[in-house]
């Protein structure tokens, strides 16, 4: 049944941004000093996220000219196609869905920017 109700919610893929629910899921199997949560946000700011990822996976931080091409590669994914600006209406009804999963994210990880208020 739970299944059925995936597949038909797959055409909008709602599913994708409920990370609470995956995050949950993995902390309950590996200990949370093992994993490194950041925001694709805070990725393409770059400026502390990158090296803080280099740091946490135990590696030698590149330097300045090295980073700075990891923080303004391009997009490696093109394939999607624009169908134009979101509708105002649409965002909020999409805001006001995962509001609480993005509430309850960052709860679980005592991080405020999961809430995305800040985008």
């Amino acid at each position: 049944m739970l299944e059925h109700y995936w597949a038909k919610c797959s055409a909008i893929r709602l599913y994708i941004g409920l990370y609470s629910v995956y995050v949950e899921d993995w902390l309950l199997r590996f200990p949370r000093d093992q994993m490194l949560f950041v925001r694709m946000e805070d990725v393409r700011g770059g400026a502390d996220t990158v090296p803080t990822v280099f740091r946490f996976l135990e590696l030698e931080v590149p330097d300045n000219t090295t980073m700075q091409q990891i923080v303004t590669q391009g997009q490696r994914n093109r394939a999607r196609i624009s169908i134009g600006p979101m509708w105002n209406k649409t965002r909020k009804l999409l805001d006001d869905f995962h509001r609480p999963f993005n509430a309850r994210l960052a709860h679980i990880l005592r991080d405020g920017r999961f809430t995305w208020e800040d985008v």
